[in-house]
């Protein structure tokens, strides 16, 4: 007896970002393209806040998580978040993800992010291993030819405040790899407290 494989959609939980934000996000990645050329920059109309990512999820699945979400959603009130600074993972000396901080907000996204763990958990999806660091991908390295320079650009960037906004819903988003890029859909919103 054939049996088909069940379908299934590569999914994330999300803070998506205001458009002012994404386009200061944008501006960012051009003033360091020429200090950090071995940056391959998240085109910035990607770039979010991921609260957990889920990996290929059975389609049957979809409208439980976002159940799921919607409880978890109204337990916290709509809050500002602002952003600041880059870095990079694991360090500034071996970068392999160099990201925008955040600095107004981040106590409220682990609170949320804990939530949606635990919430998720009951669904099957596994427990996160590493403690949650409220950040925003901006772009990754996969060879870094100048090692030197781009620490260098990293422990001297003077990046101030990136912008706040007010933060009222988180999404669940399905992400299809493309070789222009991933392209990122919401498919379904969770609106806060308040908001």
């Amino acid at each position: 007896m054939n049996r088909t494989p069940k379908e299934t959609i590569r999914t994330f939980i999300a803070v998506e970002l205001s458009q002012e934000i994404q386009d200061r996000l944008g501006q960012l990645q051009s003033d360091f393209k020429v200090s950090m050329p071995d940056v391959r920059w998240t085109k910035y109309s990607n770039i979010h806040l991921t609260l957990k990512f889920l990996g290929d999820v059975p389609l049957s699945k979809i409208d439980k998580i976002g159940e799921a979400l919607r409880e978890v959603a109204v337990q916290f009130p709509a809050f500002t978040m602002s952003l600041a600074g880059i870095g990079a993972f694991p360090n500034s000396r071996k970068p392999r993800i160099v990201w925008a901080g955040v600095k107004k907000g981040a106590d409220e996204l682990k609170e949320i992010a804990s939530s949606i763990d635990l919430s998720m958990k009951r669904l099957g999806f596994p427990p996160e291993k590493r403690r949650f660091s409220p950040h925003l991908t901006v772009g990754r390295i996969r060879h870094l030819k100048n090692p030197a320079a781009m620490t260098e650009a990293l422990d001297k960037s003077a990046v101030g405040e990136l912008g706040e906004f007010t933060v009222e819903r988180i999404s669940l988003i399905k992400s299809q790899l493309d070789p222009a890029g991933s392209i990122y859909t919401t498919i379904k919103e969770a609106r806060l407290k308040g908001a």
